[in-house]
């Protein structure tokens, strides 16, 4: 699709990008709402697979887009400072999460307590996507 939305149809990086981002973003919204449904019995074609291949493709299409759009407009001597900087910024961006998540969570073994970190991963999802939308318009 960034193929043939800028070679073909002539449209600018950061356009495409806006493009993809919405979708990849929107394929983590039901990925974790799958996640919900899980219980202490694993649900391989119920919950398991279909989450596995939205988060997927979630992040296929939201990465590749970020990409574009964190280096689009970048003179082509300062490429790779860009994409270095977008991929700390992921790498720092991450771990932040990952630390907020992990605080959701609650000691033990106990399924329930995994349900506030799905929570918290599905906020960020919404987030996200509502940031990239108001970004859109404005």
């Amino acid at each position: 699709m960034a193929l043939y939305l800028q070679n073909i149809q002539g449209w600018a990086p950061w356009q495409m990008a806006l493009v993809l981002l919405p979708a990849g973003l929107s394929a983590f919204v039901p990925c974790y709402l799958l996640m919900f449904g899980i219980g202490p019995e694993p649900d391989l074609w119920g919950v398991l697979l279909p989450a596995s291949v939205l988060w997927g493709a979630g992040f296929a299409l939201s990465i590749s887009a970020l990409m574009v759009a964190g280096t689009t407009g970048v003179a082509d001597e300062e490429q790779g400072l860009a994409a270095g900087l977008l991929n700390s910024s992921l790498q720092v961006g991450g771990a932040r999460g990952l630390a907020v998540l992990t605080a959701a969570i609650g000691p033990g073994t106990a399924l329930a307590m995994l349900y506030p970190g799905v929570g918290v991963m599905l906020g960020f999802a919404v987030l996200t996507l509502l940031a990239q939308v108001i970004r859109g318009k404005g």
